[in-house]
């Protein structure tokens, strides 16, 4: 781990003290710009009396310091060279600051709506933005974009598959989009299913825990700077090393995983997870595989990110509505994306229902379609996903955390439109709690 250089306020390897320190801001100090490794407070005046207290190694910034631009805002607060950490946790108005990332639409907005949807984040206070590629856009160039519209919100793929980019092409990506951002990137891998592997990329499913745990070395070791020898079962590298340098050795890496092994892995080789459709009160039961990995490599299993994507979509007009989309989205991964999400779903405890959601989605002619999202149930919505209306909406979002949620990532659902999308992202605030 790096010191952080010159930063009294935070903790790190080189401090004395790598604990939580609080940095008062109600006398308008902040962050000045510009010092790469880290800097002064200076005085200004601050629109709101606002405490915040900084973790060891926390890597998100924060809301509380909105007022502030370019990457001076973040320089002193996310650890120097990327190492992941404790939570971050800020005070506003004697309460905390709730951490909530947004994944952008892969659909339905056009790019200014997607523009103005990102920018709106970024005033209200939520800490990162999030894009996938499935078939559609690719993350990295999304987020470049975005990046560069953008001054402090968090970057992060959601997910960057790993069957269809070779690691050192995405360790290239990363450090580019890195230096893009000043700093903003989360890399989110995962491995994507087979029907995708293999009917869009056109690449053998094969091995892939040995080809996760191997990518994730080499795009470590090529980000470090350091010269590239890997002879793996899955890749075999030697000779190069990354022409550019780096703007920090270790941008950090979450995993998107499903099964029981892979959870493990995660636990293992990230600095967080990224599950989809998460039932809340099962999250013991994957923390302790997120433990048993953590404990194979020696981590300390509780500064592992838990940022579940879930399906969110708030209105007060047609909270029916907006429950009626997540259904069909659920239904949709779960009848039409292979088996991953419907036996996921059934460890779970959802068995009938997913077998149900299968029969109905393989009747010809999509007749069945209706049918297999009504057997989404209402519990199987309100475990995974903060869908309906405003209130219940957060309250949904408050479970998440109670069950040990640290950032959820907030996804809209097929077929939400830009005046929902909008509704949700104002109700949901962190500003705003």
């Amino acid at each position: 781990m790096g010191t952080h250089k010159g930063c009294p306020y935070i903790g790190h390897s080189g401090h004395p003290h790598p604990s939580r320190k609080r940095v008062d801001l109600s006398h308008g100090e902040r962050w000045a710009d510009g010092h790469p490794q880290g800097m002064p407070l200076h005085q200004h005046p601050a629109p709101h009396p606002t405490v915040v207290t900084v973790c060891a190694n926390a890597h998100f910034w924060i809301p509380a310091f909105a007022g502030m631009t370019g990457q001076g805002a973040r320089s002193c607060l996310r650890w120097n060279d990327g190492v992941a950490g404790s939570r971050m946790r800020g005070m506003t108005n004697g309460k905390p600051i709730r951490r909530i990332g947004v994944h952008v639409p892969a659909d339905g907005l056009s790019r200014q709506e997607t523009l103005d949807l990102v920018r709106r984040a970024e005033e209200l206070g939520y800490e990162s933005i999030w894009a996938g590629e499935s078939w559609g856009f690719d993350a990295f160039t999304t987020l470049a974009w975005l990046a560069g519209q953008t001054t402090r919100i968090g970057i992060g793929t959601h997910i960057a598959a790993m069957f269809s980019r070779t690691p050192a092409m995405t360790a290239q990506s990363a450090a580019s989009l890195d230096s893009i951002s000043g700093g903003r990137l989360t890399l989110g891998l995962g491995t994507s299913g087979p029907i995708v592997v293999e009917h869009w990329h056109g690449q053998r499913w094969e091995q892939p825990l040995q080809r996760t745990r191997e990518f994730v070395d080499i795009v470590r070791l090529a980000l470090s700077g350091e010269r590239v020898d890997h002879d793996g079962k899955v890749f075999r590298l030697r000779g190069f090393r990354l022409r550019d340098e780096p703007p920090r050795s270790k941008v950090p890496v979450m995993l998107a995983s499903i099964g029981p092994r892979n959870v493990e892995l995660t636990g293992e080789l990230a600095e967080g997870w990224l599950p989809i459709f998460l039932r809340m009160d099962s999250l013991p039961e994957m923390q302790a595989l997120l433990a048993t990995g953590a404990a194979r490599a020696g981590r300390d299993a509780s500064a592992i990110e838990i940022a579940p994507a879930m399906l969110a979509a708030a209105s007060e007009r047609a909270p029916e509505t907006a429950r009626d989309m997540a259904r069909a989205h659920i239904a949709f991964y779960a009848g039409g994306m292979g088996t991953f999400y419907n036996r996921m779903l059934q460890r779970f405890g959802w068995t009938q229902e997913a077998e149900r959601i299968n029969r109905e989605w393989a009747r010809p002619n999509r007749e069945g379609r209706p049918a297999a999202a009504a057997a989404v149930t209402d519990e199987m919505l309100d475990s995974t996903s903060a869908v309906g209306s405003p209130t219940h909406v957060r309250e949904r979002l408050e479970a998440a955390y109670a069950a040990g949620v640290t950032l959820p990532v907030l996804m809209f659902p097929h077929g939400a439109d830009a005046a929902l999308i909008g509704d949700t992202l104002e109700s949901l605030a962190p500003s705003r709690w």
